[in-house]
């Protein structure tokens, strides 16, 4: 064999090889002609590095094919080009980080997952870049201390949830930092007296729930700590008889409910 057969033959055979490690590349086009994809093919699946487009040009989506499977980073783009999310995946399943930004490359949200449930801490920020919400999940589902913010930072509200459901104490904050609600949960239902104050921490409300429904006694107060109305609920209806105070404590008037049942009382905050 002379050398030039002999550099044909190699350069066949090293052509053959690179397409067997790298495939059958993959081109697809919008109508207009513009390359629309591009990737790869391997033993008849995506397998290699595949890049789509918008109609402009610009990157849609860029990550790898492993078999099939979506494997490593995986990059989204909004259509003016800047990134809009990246998620890891290993095994076509979520796991690792995911984060997604606005058009204007501020990070509204950080998760974390496990083949391909949340799993660990959430967050959610506002475009100051201060934290919005904070999760804590197990395999999908919410399970651990929740906390919202203010956007000036302090704390809005805390709580526990449990399998998804909200459970034990939650306390909701004014912007301040004092107690505006505190009650209780049991699996996601409110359960027992929640309690609500005006800002300068006196007691507007007082309710009884039971199977997230008013049961039982209800108090309002005036904002100078007298009581305004008072009487009882049985599932979510006001019933007997209600008193009604002015602001000096003194009885205005009494209501018997299960004849009036259209008399409107005052209604109570609902921050679930």
């Amino acid at each position: 064999m002379n050398m030039r057969k002999y550099l044909i033959v190699i350069g066949v055979i090293m052509i053959s090889t690179f397409l067997s490690a790298c495939g059958q590349k993959i081109t697809t086009n919008y109508p207009s002609g513009t390359l629309k994809s591009e990737g790869h093919l391997k033993n008849g699946k995506k397998h290699g590095e595949v890049i789509s487009y918008y109609e402009n040009g610009n990157k849609k989506e860029q990550g790898t094919w492993v078999k099939d499977k979506q494997e490593g980073i995986w990059y989204f783009y909004y259509e003016d080009g800047s990134l809009k999310s990246q998620i890891h995946f290993k095994n076509d399943l979520q796991n690792g980080t995911a984060e997604f930004f606005t058009n204007k490359g501020i990070r509204y949200e950080l998760s974390n997952w496990e083949n391909g449930h949340l799993n660990g801490e959430s967050f959610t920020y506002y475009e100051n870049g201060k934290i919005e919400e904070s999760f804590n999940w197990l395999n999908g589902l919410k399970n651990g201390q929740s906390k919202t913010f203010y956007e000036s930072g302090s704390l809005q509200q805390s709580g526990n949830w449990e399998k998804d459901k909200q459970t034990g104490k939650f306390i909701t904050y004014f912007e301040n930092g004092d107690t505006l609600q505190v009650g209780n949960f049991l699996n996601g239902l409110k359960e027992g007296v929640f309690l609500t104050y005006y800002e300068k921490g006196v007691l507007q409300s007082s309710i009884s729930y039971k199977n997230d429904l008013q049961d039982g006694l209800c108090i309002y107060y005036h904002d100078n700590g007298q009581v305004e109305q008072k009487g009882n609920f049985s599932i979510n209806k006001p019933v007997g008889i209600w008193t009604f105070y002015d602001s000096n404590g003194n009885l205005k008037k009494e209501q018997d409910l299960d004849k009036d049942k259209d008399y409107k009382l005052k209604e109570s905050i609902d921050l679930k």
